[in-house]
């Protein structure tokens, strides 16, 4: 069994309930540069993994903005539960910190890249695209339809968080 922390984390959260202590877990963990946070977005893979991944690996240290998205999914629910079910104030303002550091990061790449690619990497905080650095092969479309699919949701919900009334905790 292959142990690493993994973005695919947010399918859970999205499909099923996470306990308070884990959503405050993985929030905690997408904020922190030691784990999935960059200025361009949520890597795939955890910084700290033992498994030698790199921003070479399709899988790897890289941000994808269709696993972006699921984060939002599935933090956004457990938000509104969290608000609805009156969790801890700091665990709700936890939650709403990592949705908006998430948009804005994915958001502010979008505009860098002027693209809304497959997958992308982080080099020292500014959003390259994957088949641009050496060693990568390949050709990338500017547009991915699931990764537009998603960053319609990420806009969005950065909207929302932003001007309605119920996210401002």
């Amino acid at each position: 069994k292959l142990r690493v922390n993994h973005l695919d984390e947010a399918y859970l959260f999205t499909y099923r309930r996470g306990s308070k202590k884990e959503i405050k877990s993985f929030c905690e963990r997408l904020l922190s540069p030691d784990y999935f946070y960059t200025e361009s977005g949520p890597t795939i893979i955890a910084k700290n993994n033992q498994h030698g991944y790199t921003t070479l690996d399709y899988h790897g240290l890289v941000i994808w903005i269709k696993q972006a998205a699921f984060v939002i999914l599935g933090l956004s629910k457990h938000l509104k539960m969290a608000i609805t079910e009156e969790w801890p104030k700091d665990l709700q303002k936890l939650i709403r910190e990592t949705l908006i550091v998430t948009c804005l990061n994915i958001i502010k790449t979008l505009d860098k890249l002027n693209a809304i690619p497959e997958l992308h990497y982080d080099d020292n905080g500014t959003p390259r695209h994957f088949v641009d650095q050496p060693g990568a092969g390949g050709r990338i479309s500017k547009v991915q339809l699931w990764s537009a699919v998603g960053a319609r949701r990420i806009m969005r919900k950065y909207y929302e968080l932003m001007t309605e009334e119920r996210y401002q905790i």
